[in-house]
């Protein structure tokens, strides 16, 4: 599958005033959707893109809402969003 239709690479989570947890996409997503949305809310997650650079959240939550729909329509959420290890996920996906 390929996920040209979303530029985000990883997810940096805010822990305190000093310290992040860098998650990609997956693992982002495989978090609970009422943790996700609070994390969102109170500015603690920021999405950056396969360059490094900062992704506006509008954005962010428009690529991952066009790429949530287009797994749902495959078939494949269940398969992509279970607990797996980061480096199934990226064998199995092609990434563009």
């Amino acid at each position: 599958m390929e996920l040209n239709c979303t530029k985000i690479a990883h997810v940096s989570i805010k822990k305190s005033l000093t310290d992040y947890e860098i998650l990609n996409l997956f693992q982002f997503l495989r978090i609970d959707l009422a943790k996700r949305t609070k994390m969102i809310l109170q500015r603690q997650a920021e999405f950056i893109d396969f360059d490094g650079e900062m992704i506006p959240l509008g954005i962010a939550i428009k690529e991952i809402t066009i790429l949530i729909t287009r797994l749902k329509e495959e078939g494949r959420i269940g398969e992509i969003l279970r607990d797996k290890k980061r480096e199934e996920v990226k064998e199995e996906l092609e990434v563009s």
